[in-house]
């Protein structure tokens, strides 16, 4: 009697949670839909067309660089140098810019730079096992000071092309090509883990090496990958980010670092079971961006930004926790 009345209580508790599991499957959506609400309700202007372009248009840097961030995270290992390699592949590219005015010599400048980063970061982790936030942390540093070197610690404003400029500043009718390009990387993306030999390993790996190592799976070479197409990812973000501000920011992608972070996390909560994945990725950048855009059109303080960016992501951490747990 007593064991059917515990039997009762544990399945009705189970219930419970897993109702309550389903129902943080929505949550992030439902929290951004509200966001969105509140902020048109208490600022006239934001609701409008020309706003929500301009907020897609700045989660476009952090989409990209949340892309990269999330590769590695993927295969369960961290990569928090696509900062550095954002800012660096910048530099790279107005660098080369103050000696040529090719738009396909800058771009291979700053593509070229993210790959170095990614062998570096690639070789540290797949090759030797080096802990990857040590090592990443590692490379941060000192890329850090190879881009301050360079740069003598000044912004750098060359003369860019035209169509250098058009990849930031452009738009195809009413929406910004950069948006294109964080549609097409995200769908680029999102076909290679999902509809690829490649792709799958990658969730295999992240799920448990030893069992994707005893199907066959070549563990350290999907590692050195992830950390390559990491780094290309980051450059391309830096070439997003000087593309719009007509120059290279010294150490601008470092400020990202934290948000593209979140914007990962934010994205496991929505489109897949607690997993790092593309489009929630996509919507987590798109999120924080919004955020920080209500918040400035409301007034409020910046720091307050991070205060709020913080919550998030520990709300974040928790739903995904919750949803791992229960397999929702």
């Amino acid at each position: 009697m007593i064991a059917a009345v515990l039997s009762r209580e544990e399945s009705s508790s189970g219930r419970k949670a897993g109702a309550l599991a389903k129902m943080m499957k929505w949550s992030t959506p439902i929290a951004l839909i509200a966001t969105f609400a509140v902020f048109a309700f208490l600022c006239p202007y934001f609701a409008t067309m020309s706003n929500i372009l301009d907020i897609l248009n700045q989660s476009v840097v952090l989409g990209i660089l949340g892309i990269a961030f999330m590769l590695p995270s993927v295969v369960g290992a961290m990569d928090v140098s696509v900062g550095v390699s954002c800012s660096l592949a910048g530099v790279a590219a107005c660098m080369v810019f103050q000696r040529s005015c090719s738009t396909a010599a800058g771009i291979g400048a700053a593509l070229l730079v993210g790959l170095a980063i990614g062998i570096v970061n690639a070789f540290l982790c797949g090759v030797i096992g080096t802990q990857p936030f040590l090592a990443t942390l590692s490379t941060t540093f000192i890329f850090q000071g190879v881009e301050l070197m360079v740069t003598k610690a000044s912004a750098l404003y060359p003369s860019m092309p035209a169509s250098y400029i058009y990849l930031g500043q452009g738009s195809i009718g009413r929406m910004p090509v950069a948006v294109v390009v964080l549609a097409l990387c995200a769908l680029g993306v999102q076909c290679l883990l999902k509809s690829t030999r490649l792709g799958r390993h990658f969730y295999a790996t992240g799920a448990s090496r030893e069992t994707a190592r005893a199907c066959g799976i070549e563990v350290d070479r999907i590692i050195i990958a992830a950390f390559i197409m990491s780094g290309l990812l980051a450059a391309l973000s830096g070439i997003m980010l000087s593309a719009r501000l007509g120059s290279a920011q010294t150490m601008a992608g470092d400020g990202y670092l934290l948000y593209a972070i979140g914007s990962v996390f934010l994205g496991t909560t929505m489109f897949g079971r607690g997993e790092p994945n593309v489009w929630g990725t996509v919507v987590g950048s798109v999120f924080i961006t919004l955020v920080e855009n209500g918040l400035t059109m409301l007034g409020v303080w910046w720091y307050w930004q991070y205060v709020i960016t913080g919550i998030l992501l520990i709300m974040s951490v928790m739903i995904s926790s919750v949803r791992r747990a229960h397999h929702v």
